[in-house]
C-alpha cells in the first residue's frame, strides 16, 4: 500500500478528526438499531470520554477537546439522520 493513501494517513493519525467523526457517526447508528435513544446517545458519548480520558493517562498521548467535538458532531448528525429518515 502506498505511503500516502488514505488507509495510511488513518493509521499516522493524518485524518484523526475525521476518524473520531465516522466512528461516532456509525457506532451511534449501530447502537440505536438496539437501544433507546437518549441511551444509546449517552453510550456512545461516554465510550468517546473514556478513550479520551485512557488517551490522557499515556505519555506519548493526551486528552484532546477537538476529539470530543469531532465525536459529539458525529453523534449529533447520526441522531438528527435516526429521527428524520428512520
Amino acid at each position: 500500500m502506498p505511503s500516502n493513501s488514505f488507509l495510511s494517513g488513518i493509521v499516522q493519525g493524518k485524518y484523526d478528526k475525521t476518524t473520531h467523526f465516522t466512528l461516532s457517526f456509525v457506532a451511534t447508528l449501530l447502537a440505536l438499531t438496539v437501544l433507546s435513544f437518549y441511551w444509546a446517545l449517552g453510550i456512545v458519548f461516554g465510550i468517546g470520554i473514556a478513550k479520551e480520558i485512557k488517551d490522557s493517562l499515556s505519555l506519548e498521548n493526551r486528552f484532546d477537546i477537538a476529539d470530543v467535538l469531532a465525536n459529539t458532531i458525529g453523534i449529533g448528525l447520526a441522531a438528527v439522520v435516526w429521527r428524520i429518515f428512520i
